[in-house]
């Protein structure tokens, strides 16, 4: 089963035309691109983020040796 951007649910109909199985297709491709983008840049940030907690960390421990 599969839920279109529309909301309507399309299952494995065989009285589909190949017309709408090839946008049903490039729809879904479309979508799982995005996802993987947006996971992508997700996974960037969480990155960048987790460098910056670290290496500020690593700061204010080396600051706390000196004194």
């Amino acid at each position: 089963m599969y839920f279109s951007k529309s909301g309507a649910t399309q299952g494995g109909n065989d009285s589909q035309s190949a017309e709408d199985k090839e946008k049903q297709r490039n729809e879904f491709l479309e979508d799982k691109s995005q996802y993987q983008a947006n996971m992508q840049m997700f996974n960037m940030v969480a990155n960048m983020t987790a460098t910056y907690l670290k290496s500020l960390g690593e700061g204010l421990t080396l600051i706390a040796r000196k004194q």
